[in-house]
């Protein structure tokens, strides 16, 4: 699945165009149609047909469907309801899957917005509540200067390698997955998984780290760091700590919904337990 991966102008990843693989996990195998846009499913007619109520849906794996079958994502199913209740009178409904397997942000949508090509009549910013939300922090925005939202956005966490696969600049491309021959070696992966953590911990025993006392936000510079005014927008490389990110989450929601059509924007919640566990459909309702 990774080897339909490409870097994009604008934000950090994107699908090769008309790219199909099979994604296969211990849980689950299905196909995956990418279509000639770059996103999961059915072609997307432009410009836009004028008896269609266009919606994009954007996202990370919830939307896009990980686990599922092209049939039965979210968008599929969400236009599928709307056209048999008939919701937009005369018109057909459509939904595009503009998802990303993968993990996208908030910001990282924001920017998709700025520069998609769908003529949506709605927008709808779908995220997880986890490390959807907190992979803002690891996103640099440029293009600002001129513009009231980003021009493009780029991580500083991950990227696309020339062989096309997505990879954690810090995890992947350091230690154990450095080096190709041994990261298809699964008994190296096994020990080192099993046993680099405890030799951490006999390490941090023998030579315990001494405090740093170089800035005097070194204190609480972990995981999230101290927040500065006009982070997000402001430029530059910021730190933030956990709780403003909720604060740059609503002027991240403000510009989007400024970027959509005659305002018609909104977000969805995506709860973890929804697709875990059968009872949660009814406490959602």
């Amino acid at each position: 699945a990774s080897r339909c991966w490409q870097n994009d102008e604008y934000y950090d990843i994107k699908f090769k165009a008309n790219c199909k693989y099979i994604l296969r996990t211990e849980d689950f195998k299905h196909d995956v149609t990418i279509n000639s846009q770059g996103f999961r499913g059915k072609e997307v007619a432009i410009p836009k047909a004028k008896d269609t109520f266009r919606i994009v849906l954007t996202g990370d794996s919830f939307v896009f469907g990980n686990g599922l079958r092209d049939n039965k994502t979210i968008p599929y199913l969400v236009e599928q309801i709307l056209n048999e209740e008939k919701t937009f009178g005369g018109k057909k409904a459509e939904v595009i899957n503009a998802g990303f397997l993968g993990g996208r942000s908030p910001d990282g949508h924001l920017v998709f917005l700025r520069h998609n090509q769908f003529e949506a009549d709605m927008n709808i910013m779908g995220f997880f509540v986890y490390n959807d939300f907190s992979d803002m922090d690891s996103n640099e925005w440029l293009g600002i200067e001129e513009l009231s939202t980003p021009k493009r956005i780029k991580s500083t966490q991950y990227l696309v390698t020339g062989e096309g696969l997505y990879v954690d600049k810090e995890s992947d491309l350091k230690g154990i997955y450095s080096r190709i021959v041994l990261r298809n070696f699964n008994t190296y992966v096994f020990f080192s998984k099993n046993f680099s953590s405890l030799f951490e911990k006999t390490r941090a025993k023998l030579l315990p780290r001494a405090a740093d006392t170089s800035t005097p936000e070194a204190s609480d510079s972990y995981p999230y760091g101290v927040h500065f005014d006009d982070c997000i927008f402001g430029g530059g490389v910021c730190h933030r700590r956990f709780e403003h990110l909720f604060f740059d989450l609503e002027r991240v929601f403000v510009a989007a919904r400024n970027e959509s059509p005659r305002q018609n924007f909104g977000v969805v919640l995506i709860p973890g337990d929804f697709q875990v566990y059968a009872d949660a459909a009814q406490k959602y309702k």
